[in-house]
């Protein structure tokens, strides 16, 4: 297999690094530590925590999640599903305009300048929540939640027919995280 087929792969692990050489040491002047490390062949994610707060960078090359871009997610609270999809924002809702989200990767070389502007982003819009003042970051998770529906769980009725109802865990958690 040729490098210019499996560039997603080499892309994805090539991110990896770079999340471990360049993102790491500077999350962990704030105290934040990597608990989660995982890569596959078109994909990465890394997640940093601090208590409660997260710092979550993901690459995927799946064809079903175009445009393929460099996701940060800031949070607080759980990084699990579906929780951590209530509980954090886009860092780019902390970033003054022009804002661009998200960071997109067409090749290897994207790699690189993604996680440059990622870094500068984090200096700059982020020093606050990264310092445990999450006051701004609130806000904005409010800003992102207050319209947003919970999830819909769609079930057959006895005819056969789906019938949708709002998922109980989701109601919980658009409460919980839409106010400040």
């Amino acid at each position: 297999m040729s490098p210019a087929y499996n560039w997603p792969g080499i892309a994805a692990e090539r991110f990896a690094n770079q999340c471990r050489e360049i993102i790491a040491p500077f999350l962990d002047e704030y105290g934040f530590r990597c608990v989660r490390d995982h890569v596959t062949p078109n994909s990465a994610s890394l997640s940093f925590a601090d208590g409660d707060r997260y710092v979550a960078l993901s690459l995927s090359f799946d064809p079903r999640d175009a445009p393929h871009a460099c996701r940060v997610i800031l949070g607080e609270g759980s990084l699990e599903m579906p929780e951590c999809d209530w509980n954090g924002i886009g860092l780019w809702r902390l970033v003054d305009e022009p804002r661009t989200n998200p960071l997109e990767i067409k090749g290897i070389d994207d790699v690189d300048s993604a996680l440059a502007e990622v870094l500068m982003q984090l200096q700059q819009a982020a020093p606050d929540f990264l310092r445990g003042d999450v006051r701004r970051f609130r806000a904005a998770r409010v800003e992102q939640n207050k319209h947003r529906e919970p999830y819909t769980i769609w079930t057959p009725d006895d005819a056969g027919n789906y019938v949708s109802r709002p998922d109980p865990a989701s109601i919980v958690l658009k409460e919980r995280y839409s106010k400040p």
